[in-house]
């Protein structure tokens, strides 16, 4: 799948964004591995594939930053386009890979590569580096956010994206803890954010306050189409998206939806009932007065 190199792009002085080809949600074709590297020491987040050229090619441009010893491998959530080939960088670095215990129970990794796994701890070091391991969930109950405040850094997993967009759907998503993790990468303190996918942000906090807005403007356009009439979750995902949404990303787009319907039944905004030939029917739970707003985009 990958016999090119990976490339090694510095985005600190000692922290680098290496972006692998994964099998993930289009528009995105690739999953960033990070690397933190000082006086030949390495800390690795993240690695999507269990691909052997891709693993080896990770290798060689973790030996190219200088690395002579790997000291830890950290995983921001379950997923398999961020977890697939840490087994494998864990059989040739002979360290444990760090996650947090909620995401540890769900990985399905074969009994050889969950011997590897550990307990995030709150910290850890890379050659006098303090990286911080937060536990931020949202996109999954388990999500680590990794902040390196000496180098301005926070990586951030699927919290946010440099392309495409980030989706939250349950069973693992939730969307009010998702708008807590955007407010802590808001107050990091970190200037840059090292996405999942896609290029780095310049501007943490910006890039935090404007994803949160634009999902509140998904939440206030679905509140719209309430008060025209009750719909199915179907209908209110055909209404949101239409045909803009590639086929590949529909159901995340539909569990997107799924999950801000949660979060306005929990607050009392929205209302359900089943109906047997439709399922379940949404609705407001009385007239309200609703502001014209613009479109929000995908």
């Amino acid at each position: 799948m990958c016999a090119a190199a990976i490339p090694l792009i510095r985005i600190a002085p000692h922290v680098f964004q290496c972006p692998v080809p994964t099998p993930t949600l289009p528009p995105a074709y690739s999953t960033n591995t990070y690397l933190v590297a000082k006086d030949g020491e390495g800390v690795v987040v993240d690695m999507g594939t269990d691909d052997p050229d891709a693993i080896q090619a990770l290798v060689d441009t973790i030996r190219a930053a200088g690395v002579r010893r790997v000291t830890a491998l950290i995983a921001t959530h379950h997923h398999r386009d961020h977890t697939s080939g840490l087994p494998a960088l864990h059989r040739l670095f002979r360290v444990p890979v760090y996650i947090h215990p909620l995401d540890r129970a769900r990985l399905t990794w074969p009994e050889t590569g969950a011997a590897a796994l550990a307990d995030a701890p709150p910290a850890l070091s890379c050659a006098g580096i303090a990286l911080h391991l937060r536990h931020c969930p949202g996109h999954t109950h388990g999500h680590l956010h990794v902040e390196i405040p000496g180098e301005d850094v926070i990586l951030v997993g699927d919290h946010l994206a440099g392309q495409g967009s980030v989706w939250i759907g349950p069973p693992d998503g939730h969307m009010a803890s998702y708008f807590d993790a955007l407010d802590a990468i808001a107050a990091s303190g970190c200037r840059l954010a090292g996405p999942g996918h896609g290029p780095v942000l310049e501007d943490a906090a910006a890039a935090a306050r404007q994803l949160k807005e634009r999902r509140l403007g998904r939440e206030a356009e679905m509140l719209d189409l309430l008060a025209e009439r009750p719909r199915t979750l179907g209908e209110i995902v055909d209404a949101v998206y239409g045909d803009t949404v590639p086929p590949g990303a529909r159901l995340a787009a539909r569990r997107t939806v799924q999950a801000h319907l949660q979060r306005l039944l929990s607050s009392g905004r929205v209302t359900r009932q089943f109906d047997a030939d439709r399922g379940f029917i949404y609705r407001l739970p009385h007239p309200v007065s609703i502001p014209d707003r613009a479109p929000t985009a995908y």
